[in-house]
């Protein structure tokens, strides 16, 4: 007795899944801590601020370290969500600020179809966005204004 594909109940479970699969997004992100910086207690992502440029010069602050986000493009997540996994990476490193340096597309791998003598390539892009955690430090005691 052979059964048919099209008759089985777990096959549309299992196109439904995947159909749901591909049309969410996601965000994933990670921290890379800098060697040889003071580390600090983690602070609230909801007091850290995302800023577009780096502070002024004369403003001490401390590199921490880097948040790499890796988000879909199709479909895109909601900008808030990107923004709270900036400011909950940096506030694992005890940052109150994080400075965006990268937000750019990328072709992050490839998806092969068809059959082996003739498959198509479509390539994998997602949106990755740095950002680095910085400590605003206060200045030295004999240096205050």
């Amino acid at each position: 007795m052979s059964r048919k594909r099209g008759n089985n109940p777990m096959w549309a479970a299992a196109a439904a899944v995947m159909a749901l699969a591909t049309a969410c997004s996601f965000v994933n992100y990670r921290t890379l801590q800098y060697v040889g910086v003071e580390r600090f207690p983690p602070s609230d992502p909801a007091k850290v601020v995302i800023m577009h440029a780096p502070p002024p010069k004369d403003v001490p602050v401390v590199k921490l370290g880097e948040v790499i986000v890796d988000a879909s493009i199709d479909p895109q997540p909601k900008i808030e969500e990107i923004e709270a996994a900036i400011r909950k990476g940096a506030a694992q490193m005890g940052a109150d600020a994080a400075v965006l340096v990268y937000d750019r597309s990328q072709v992050m791998g490839a998806v092969y179809m068809g059959p082996w003598w003739a498959p198509s390539m479509s390539p994998v892009r997602d949106r990755l966005v740095v950002a680095v955690a910085i400590r605003h430090t206060p200045p030295p005691p004999g240096d205050r204004k």
